[in-house]
């Protein structure tokens, strides 16, 4: 995880109200598509891979797992301001 990565996500997951095993969840999107879906949540589901950087959460779901793990997780601010995740190559 990049550190502005890790800065997002513990922006993200800091609010009193998600509580304190939040973290940042990716999951696959569906069969059908190969896209990755990234939420806040307040803990794991169960089956999820839990890596923990620096007290920052990152969830994985079962789909997601062998297409994040070994590459690095960045944060990148588009122009409209919108900060989205990707995974990039190490």
């Amino acid at each position: 995880m990049t550190p502005r990565a890790r800065r997002v996500v513990r922006q993200v997951t800091s609010h009193p109200r998600v509580g304190r095993h939040s973290g940042l969840r990716i999951a696959s999107r569906g069969a059908d598509t190969r896209g990755l879906g990234v939420g806040t949540v307040a803990g794991p589901e169960p089956g999820d891979r839990v890596i923990e950087d620096d007290e920052t959460r990152v969830y994985l779901d079962r789909e997601a797992e062998p297409r994040v793990v070994g590459h690095l997780l960045d944060a990148v601010t588009e122009e409209s301001g919108r900060v989205r995740f990707v995974v990039k190559p190490r």
